[in-house]
């Protein structure tokens, strides 16, 4: 039998443990989330590319490329806001970070400590739960209009459709 015990170095309750523990687990909650969601936007992407691929030749190629356009910047942006493109090496400096990756740096502080979090850690929580949430909507509405009207179009054009 596992028994975990506290370490006898710090004298910290076991429900502030608790509390550090509830507010990792809604870190992480969101963390999965988000990643969940860019694997998403990634496989529509590479889907709407090869849309374009199949699309060559085909009489109304101009007018599905033109609609394909569009939502691919408006996914791109969104991709850009939630994990910025990274080059290769050293990041250079001013290139802002996404809100996975400040997730990410908020799990680290919450855990470095064998103490309660601080308030600013629920507040920066709860600001890019909110930040997430809307560019999570905004996908939604690009998923269920833009790339519907799209799956539309490609289905009259007699090319498969993209999966969600």
């Amino acid at each position: 039998v596992l028994q975990v015990v506290q370490d006898p170095r710090t004298d910290v309750s076991a429900d502030d443990l608790n509390e550090q523990y509830r507010l990792q687990d809604q870190i992480r909650t969101k963390y999965s989330e988000t990643y969940e969601n860019v694997q998403k936007l990634r496989s529509v992407r590479k889907q709407l590319k090869d849309w374009l691929e199949k699309a060559r030749g085909l009489k109304d190629e101009n007018k599905l490329a033109e609609k394909i356009s569009q939502i691919e910047t408006e996914l791109a942006d969104i991709e850009n806001q939630l994990v910025p493109f990274k080059s290769a090496g050293k990041q250079p400096r001013g290139i802002p970070v996404g809100l996975y990756f400040k997730l990410k740096e908020l799990m680290g502080v919450v855990a470095s400590g064998d103490y309660k979090p601080t308030a600013p850690s629920y507040l920066l929580l709860e600001d890019l739960s909110t930040r997430l949430e809307e560019k999570f909507d905004e996908l939604d509405k690009i998923y269920n209009k833009s790339i519907k009207e799209v799956v539309d179009f490609i289905d009259q054009m007699g090319i498969p459709t993209i999966k969600i």
